[in-house]
């Protein structure tokens, strides 16, 4: 039995409105400060849509994201899935809003099957049968290019890539209108970041599951996201379409991000070459 979940309008899937995020910090005199990590910040992402955060490591791009996941929690503001707040209903956020976990070592437990693994969120979020359960695992492993014989292996037993496919395969398992990737690509060797980029463009194609992705890959996020979203010191820089912000934009800290990005893929190609 499948959990997909298809639509056809253009409602607005997920919407983020004021979010601020305060933390306090020590000196090394023991004071204690306010800082303010996420700044007022507000979007909204429509159905059928993928979003790419792109920012330098202080921008609170990858704080966003674990604020969207229901990870942390932030100081003011509010998250709304088709127009309902999701701060005091958990479980239809975690089974709708799902989190791709890159540390396999963290993420897999490696005394339990895959099978078990991936049933856990099924347990939890459906009421399906086992039989409904086995079906959806295997449905899942095959979405992710694995055999579902799979299910049936240890973690450990796995290659670093399957293992990969298998986080992948767990985010998927409730089919989620919304899979976010937090500093995945950056952990993916080339071949798996095609490999990832591919299959995120036919989730979206197929299973209209929207993509939420924070990276500094300006190659994969023109592959994937309609749109982006450009973050400096906690603010919002820019919002809008991908394609018209990489080639058009006249944003000082946009630019910086991709002439960074240009650079480091001409050293990349010169290494390739030589």
């Amino acid at each position: 039995m499948s959990l997909m979940k298809i639509s056809s309008s253009n409602e607005t899937l997920l919407e983020l409105k004021h979010i601020t995020k305060i933390e306090q910090r020590s000196s090394l005199l023991g004071f204690f400060h306010k800082n303010t990590v996420i700044d007022d910040l507000s979007f909204v992402l429509k159905e059928n849509e993928s979003l790419g955060i792109v920012g330098d490591e202080n921008s609170g791009k990858d704080l966003l994201v674990a604020i969207i996941a229901g990870l942390r929690n932030p100081t003011k503001g509010e998250i709304l899935y088709y127009g309902t707040s999701v701060t005091d209903v958990p479980r239809e956020r975690h089974a709708n809003i799902r989190m791709l976990f890159n540390n396999t070592a963290n993420a897999l437990n490696p005394k339990m099957r895959i099978r078990d693994l991936l049933e856990i969120p099924l347990l939890i979020n459906t009421d399906l049968s086992d039989h409904e359960r086995h079906a959806q695992v295997a449905e899942t492993l095959t979405l992710v290019d694995l055999t579902p014989d799979i299910a049936y292996k240890y973690p450990t037993t796995l290659s670093i890539g399957q293992r990969k496919r298998v986080a992948l395969a767990r985010a998927l398992i409730l089919n989620p209108r919304i899979l976010l990737a937090n500093k995945t690509m950056s952990s993916f060797d080339p071949i798996m970041r095609t490999y990832i980029a591919s299959l995120f463009v036919r989730l979206k194609k197929e299973r209209q599951i929207s993509t939420i992705i924070s990276t500094s890959d300006l190659d994969i996020l023109s592959r994937t996201c309609e749109k982006i979203l450009v973050m400096d010191q906690g603010k919002l820089v820019e919002f809008g379409n991908t394609n018209e912000i990489i080639s058009t934009s006249t944003n000082d800290i946009t630019r910086k991000l991709i002439k960074n990005y240009e650079n480091e893929y001409r050293y990349h190609m010169q290494k390739i070459n030589k």
